[in-house]
């Protein structure tokens, strides 16, 4: 409490400076505030506080710019220990995950071994073709990336895998960098691959969630500033409610029940059923 109070006296005395923007700085400190406190509940402990409810540790702060309409500001987002969120997920009673989809950022790939235990990883495609792209002429880029798209238009993974050798001998002369990400990605690139047709172009990349996160930072652009956290739940509590209707309708349904009973574990054909956990 002591510094928090001290803070805020900091933020007092620089409206005191004629070159220090008065509300800008205000607003920075009551969203940094806001941050802190959503953190502390997240891990059950605020900073340096030492208890038994205590779920994880802070591991320092990136820095965030935040556009509003008093100007951008700069925001220190807290990092949390590796595996946090998705320790969060399974606190929450989350379970009989099969797959997740994330990029391929070494600290969440054993986050995910070590939370999911048994569930499969899929390594972004669309991630991927970047990594890929970045290593290739621009020249030859529509090429090259062509060429490794077939590979995901097989109709099965043994399909794929034969695909995948053809492309690494048709590219392996003039790209050994592209050929040597695809050996070792293999296995990675191809796991939606082990699940049900009517799943694959959904699970094959994080771009459906992207594509949800992108909206949701649209709308919320367009309000601006929030007057509380409550507003913000309900804005986006109704965008996702819009979503998920969009995705119930027929024909349009993002994954069917009947289908995601496909990938139930044999004997839990009446055990309630998970979705695919996607990971930006």
């Amino acid at each position: 409490m002591a510094t928090d109070r001290m803070a805020l006296v900091d933020v007092l005395r620089k409206g005191e400076d004629p070159e220090v923007d008065f509300l800008q700085e205000g607003v920075r400190w009551l969203m940094q505030e806001l941050i802190e406190a959503e953190v502390s509940a997240q891990i059950g402990a605020g900073r340096y506080e030492r208890n038994e409810e205590r779920t994880t540790q802070r591991n320092g702060y990136r820095t965030r710019r935040w556009d509003t309409r008093v100007g951008s500001l700069e925001v220190a987002i807290p990092k949390l220990r590796t595996g946090t969120y998705m320790q969060g997920l399974v606190a929450r009673g989350l379970r009989g995950v099969k797959l997740v989809i994330s990029d391929a950022h070494v600290g969440l790939k054993q986050a995910i071994k070590e939370v999911f235990l048994g569930a499969s990883w899929q390594r972004c495609r669309v991630h991927f073709m970047r990594n890929i792209l970045a290593r290739v002429p621009k020249t030859a880029q529509a090429m090259v990336a062509a060429t490794v798209r077939t590979i995901f238009a097989q109709p099965d993974r043994a399909a794929a895998e034969t695909q995948l050798l053809h492309v690494i001998e048709a590219l392996q002369a003039r790209f050994p960098t592209v050929v040597r990400l695809l050996l070792d990605a293999e296995s990675e690139l191809l796991a939606y691959d082990d699940f049900p047709p009517e799943h694959r172009r959904q699970i094959a990349s994080t771009n459906p969630l992207e594509r949800l996160n992108k909206e949701l930072k649209r709308r919320s652009a367009v309000v601006g500033i929030f007057p509380n956290r409550h507003a913000v739940l309900r804005l986006f509590g109704a965008l996702l409610a819009e979503q998920n209707d969009e995705w119930l309708v027929a024909g349009h349904r993002y994954m069917s029940e009947t289908s995601l009973r496909q990938i139930l574990f044999q004997g839990e054909e009446d055990a309630p059923v998970q979705l695919e956990v996607k990971t930006a």
